[in-house]
């Protein structure tokens, strides 16, 4: 029998590190395209995959990172209690650069207007 579940839908956006000793990420107003993302990532910038599956936004955010860099490195949170899941560029060459994952409970926040 054929399955009927419907794929998981993901969003892909701007991201920016909140400073602080939360860890927190902050996504931007509107999604971006895949095309978008893996230019953010080339250049040194970050990104989140949002949405209600953890494995769909684990499974996008590692596509990404590895079509931007030929391959990846898988990060648990490690930085405060709202710190997200995330991949680097293979051996962390942009060091700063992360495709981050919403992780429910652990989300991104919206940015403030």
């Amino acid at each position: 029998m054929a399955s009927t579940e419907e794929p998981a839908v993901v969003a892909i956006y701007e991201a920016e590190r909140i400073p602080g000793p939360d860890g927190a990420v902050q996504r931007g107003d509107a999604p971006i395209s895949e095309a978008d993302a893996i230019a953010r990532l080339q250049g040194g910038e970050d990104i989140v995959v949002c949405g209600e599956q953890r494995r769909a936004n684990r499974n996008k955010a590692r596509e990404l990172t590895e079509a931007a860099f030929g391959g990846f490195e898988e990060d648990e949170p490690h930085q405060g209690r709202m710190a997200l899941p995330h991949f680097h560029p293979p051996d962390r060459v942009p060091d700063d650069t992360h495709a981050f994952f919403e992780a429910p409970p652990r989300h991104a926040r919206k940015k403030k207007k």
